[in-house]
């Protein structure tokens, strides 16, 4: 065999690894066979051998601890525990499989980059390879999550959690995790530092672990999440279909809403029990006042979200638990539909204030969220819902009682069906649609803005008022009380009885409108800056409803 067939390759690396003087032949066999046993994972080894990503396997030595072995990247060197070595015991095999897809995870992230501050492009270091591992080597309880969410799920279902990688600068976020592409994206800065000093400072170190915690329950959640979002389209079309003349789309987002509240909460649930797991391996005994301490001492804090769970009451100065909560003799938290509940009015209910998630870190989770059930709504209402002129007629929502506000979903971003783009026309019809919020009474008309718009295009992630009569300079040769629709119409009129004269004096004074003008203005540079860019970027809004892709579920700061 040629030294480039990827198979050579990675039989080179066995064979070395049956040579070693410290491995026995049934292990170099036991490897051997579990690599032989999933041809996936044998794949995605031979592509690493290739790479030159891996050339090495290495018994962990017998004075050390790796539940999840180790990756060098600087050696290409794969460390994997020595008792899952041990042939005979399918527990043990299976965990070997486990970690070699660990391993082959790390591995790709090793080889990655991530942005600085100063949104230079960076490689993944050794110390963020080594501090990402150790955060996982620590916690049982984030171990057994981390290999339930990388096994395959029936039939021929991929693993929820596929890949690590980085969190881009610009993403306001703990951690996210992304359900199309699998892949868990963790704050660089975090672990970026050497391996002594991640270890002394037990901020970072326990809020990465929550954090890892709370989106690998994403992962496990994200089946369950997938029929909700099949559900939702399905009721929204159906309101589209046959809900005339209301249009009222409340209650299917309602549902979905709360569908996001509970998996945010369940993830909380798991972070809690990440962090809590690693204290109790130095301190067996730990509960919730020593999780209530690690938040609030004074030198060296852990992480604050622990706050979330448990409190100091006044008067009896006793750690309690946050009302609703109901916790295990040792200290664990069940998801239960009770501690569900509490959590989520402990924790997705919050402020945006206190969140500070999504596109600009103001958003809470009901408007992060929103933003994509609002747009899946919005492609649906336009394809289906017509009135008998051929008009798409409003939408109706309670905004009150989805917790949604016009502002913050616009900042997080809208998108329109592809034939509504505010490019090229710019005009309001293709840049708007009217909602009418009944949640008030009496209902108030208001208006959704396309802002999930290509880069450098105006409007793009903010809000967009609209003036109010008295805001608007009154254009030459026009009533300030005119409104657009009697304008258009006496424009009609002239040109039905052949009064050009007045016809162009109307367009002209039409034209000076301020909002018109930013409109051509607008559009006119979106054309020529960002015409290409933007049907690039647009793509992924082309597909009908069912195919949007979901926000990524992410973790606040």
């Amino acid at each position: 065999m040629s030294d480039s067939n990827p198979a050579a390759q990675l039989d080179a690396a066995l064979q070395r690894f049956a040579q070693r003087p410290d491995v026995a032949p049934a292990q170099a066999a036991h490897l051997r066979a579990t690599l032989a046993a999933d041809a996936a994972l044998r794949a995605d080894y031979q592509a690493l051998a290739a790479s030159g990503h891996v050339r090495d396997f290495a018994p962990s030595p017998a004075d050390t601890v790796l539940p999840i072995g180790r990756y060098d990247r600087a050696a290409a060197l794969v460390t994997v525990p020595a008792e899952q070595l041990r042939t005979g015991d399918a527990a043990e095999s299976a965990a070997l499989a486990g970690t070699l897809r660990l391993q082959q995870m790390f591995a790709g992230y090793a080889h990655g980059h991530w942005t600085d501050a100063g949104q230079r492009e960076q490689p993944v270091s050794q110390d963020m390879v080594d501090n990402l591992q150790a955060t996982l080597n620590a916690s049982p309880v984030l171990e057994a999550q981390l290999r339930q969410a990388i096994a395959g799920r029936p039939p021929s279902q991929g693993a929820p959690v596929r890949a690590f990688e980085s969190l881009p600068g610009t993403v306001h976020a703990g951690g996210t995790y992304t359900p199309d592409t699998g892949a868990l994206a963790l704050p660089p800065a975090a672990l970026h530092r050497p391996p002594v000093a991640f270890q002394q400072d037990a901020y970072a170190r326990t809020d990465l672990m929550f954090v890892m915690g709370h989106e690998l329950q994403h992962g496990l959640n994200a089946a369950d999440k997938r029929v909700e979002r099949a559900r939702f389209i399905e009721d929204i079309a159906q309101v589209a279909r046959n809900g005339g003349p209301a249009y009222d789309y409340t209650a299917p987002l309602a549902r979905y809403q709360q569908a996001a509240r509970s998996d945010e909460a369940k993830a909380q649930i798991a972070g809690w029990n990440a962090i809590l797991s690693e204290l109790q391996q130095g301190s067996p005994g730990a509960n919730l006042a020593e999780m209530f301490d690690l938040a609030n001492r004074t030198e060296n804090a852990g992480t604050q979200r622990i706050k979330d769970f448990v409190f100091r009451e006044d008067g009896s100065r006793q750690v309690e638990a946050r009302p609703g909560l109901a916790f295990e003799p040792d200290g664990s938290l069940r998801m239960t539909e009770s501690n569900i509940a509490a959590v989520a009015q402990h924790y997705f209910d919050k402020s945006p204030e206190q969140t500070r998630i999504g596109h600009h870190g103001d958003s809470d989770y009901p408007n992060y969220y929103g933003a994509d059930a609002v747009t899946v709504v919005i492609y649906t209402h336009r394809q289906l819902a017509r009135q008998a002129d051929g008009s798409t007629p409003p939408i109706q929502l309670d905004m009150g009682r989805l917790r949604l506000d016009e502002v913050l979903l616009e900042r997080n971003g809208l998108a329109f069906p592809p034939s509504h783009t505010p490019l090229p026309t710019g005009a309001d019809t293709d840049m708007r649609q009217a909602y009418v919020d009944i949640g008030q009474t009496p209902p108030v008309t208001g208006h959704f803005d396309f802002t999930r718009t290509p880069e450098g295009t105006p409007h793009r992630h903010q809000h967009r008022p609209i003036s109010t009569p008295e805001e608007v300079r009154p254009a030459a040769g026009v009533s300030q009380y005119d409104s657009l629709s009697t304008q258009l119409d006496r424009m009609l009129a002239a040109l039905e009885t052949g009064d050009t004269r007045s016809f162009h004096q109307m367009a002209d004074a039409l034209a000076q409108r301020p909002a018109v003008q930013t409109m051509q203005a607008e559009a006119a540079y979106a054309i020529e800056q960002q015409a290409q860019a933007a049907e690039a970027q647009l793509q992924p809004f082309h597909a009908p409803p069912a195919h949007l892709h979901p926000a990524p579920v992410m973790e606040m700061r």
